[in-house]
């Protein structure tokens, strides 16, 4: 598989970037009271797990008994509400949190952070626009809100909104200007757009800014691998590496660049890290097949696909490549129905015509397999100059290798299948 294919698979399950954490406001602590005295202990331990608990349950706790106790009323009690809707949304418990939020803004309806921290929540919950809504509102009470303005950049640039994500990046920029995390979402907004040298000049930024997040550099590593230049890319992602180990997607990113550039060793090495991190790692597990097949390591790829297989049922591309393994370790039982799946599931694709022409070639069925030829021939993969390679390399076509398949490459073709497809070697 070509290094474009890898990487259409990476960007998509991966992502091009981090995105920016969706992190709550802080947890705000209530006010005793104007004129009160210092609270009793135990008083004093509420408001505290409260307001600073890293236990959701704890805070729930607390703030419940403050909230049950009528210990504070208006602003105070508001945020009370807001630091158990934070809590019961880190459980899961959006339904719950919402009702919270709603309690906190009746109480305090000019607090930006409360609409901040429900917008967090409703898009835990999934919900995209009621989020957008609540960063507008917090933008609106709260014009100097650098966080909101980032978190609906990222929630519009998830959305397919990528110029209105530029804008509000723009403006966070212009709040915060040494903030890295604003220039790496801009970043991603611009690769979005097709515009990667607006994307690099912002992910430059963002390393000048934040030399040693091991985040930037990947962003910017995997931008390069886009712009197709390897060299500068895997220092980026070496360099990613080197300040945070244990980084998947860069040692997924590497794996990739480095089986294009031809070090398969150093790649295999790579999508086996990226394994044991990640054992259902389908990108991992398709690039190791695919290595142990360049390697006609067929039983080896077969137990990758296995694997690829039973978490992806539904991936031709798998089963073509197991029932290719198949064929050369010449197990035709097994290449055939494997062959005939991935044909069912990705009927358009080249490839797997091919594919089960072999086999049934190999089946002495030489009918089916000259419409399977043609089929593959018809969709483009392998394409005619590698079909005029293949039978010149089996002495059946004496032609120009030009892609023009005429009647002399027909005829060729036809006299190859006739004879039971004589050895070798498929090109792709």
């Amino acid at each position: 598989m070509p290094l474009a294919a890898f990487l259409t698979l990476f960007l998509l399950f991966a992502g091009a970037a981090p995105l920016a954490a969706q992190t709550e406001g802080e947890a705000q602590t209530p006010a005793a009271g104007d004129g009160e005295e210092a609270p009793p202990t135990t008083r004093g331990q509420q408001l505290l797990g409260c307001a600073k608990g890293e236990d959701p349950e704890t805070v729930i706790a607390d703030c419940t008994a403050l909230i049950e106790e009528a210990a504070a009323e208006g602003d105070t009690l508001a945020v009370i509400y807001l630091n158990r809707a934070n809590a019961l949304d880190r459980l899961g418990k959006g339904d719950e949190a919402l009702k919270d939020y709603a309690e906190a803004i009746k109480l305090s309806p000019e607090n930006a952070s409360i609409y901040y921290n429900r917008a967090i929540a409703y898009e835990h919950m999934g919900k995209a626009e009621e989020a957008l809504a609540d960063y507008g509102e917090a933008i609106e009470l709260d014009p100097k809100y650098e966080e909101a303005y980032v978190n609906r950049g990222v929630l519009l640039n998830r959305l397919g909104e990528h110029q209105w994500a530029v804008e509000d990046f723009d403006e966070a920029a212009k709040l915060v200007p040494n903030a890295f995390l604003v220039y790496v979402n801009r970043g991603n907004a611009y690769e979005a757009m097709g515009d990667r040298e607006k994307a690099l000049q912002d992910y430059d930024q963002a390393v000048r800014l934040a030399p040693k997040s091991a985040g930037v550099y990947y962003s910017r590593g995997v931008l390069l691998m886009q712009m197709n230049q390897p060299q500068k890319a895997l220092t980026d992602l070496n360099t990613a590496l080197g300040i945070k180990p244990d980084f998947t997607a860069a040692k997924l990113a590497r794996g990739i660049l480095t089986f294009e550039t031809g070090d398969r060793a150093g790649s295999a090495g790579d999508f086996e890290a990226v394994l044991e991190q990640e054992p259902k790692n389908r990108i991992a597990l398709s690039a190791l097949g695919n290595i142990a097949m360049n390697g006609k390591d067929w039983s080896k790829a077969v137990g990758y696909l296995d694997r690829l297989i039973a978490m992806a049922p539904d991936d031709g591309a798998a089963y073509n490549d197991r029932a290719w393994s198949y064929f050369n370790m010449g197990e035709l039982a097994k290449a055939s129905p494997d062959a005939e799946k991935a044909l069912q599931l990705s009927p358009g694709t080249g490839n797997i015509h091919d594919t089960m022409g072999w086999i049934l070639c190999r089946e002495d069925k030489p009918e089916e397999a000259q419409a399977r030829f043609d089929e593959a021939l018809e969709l483009g993969a392998p394409d005619a100059k590698a079909y005029q390679e293949r039978l010149k390399a089996a002495g059946y076509y004496k032609g120009a290798i030009d892609g023009a398949f005429g009647r002399g490459s027909k005829a060729a073709l036809s006299d190859w299948i006739a004879d039971g497809c004589p050895e070798t070697e498929p090109a792709g």
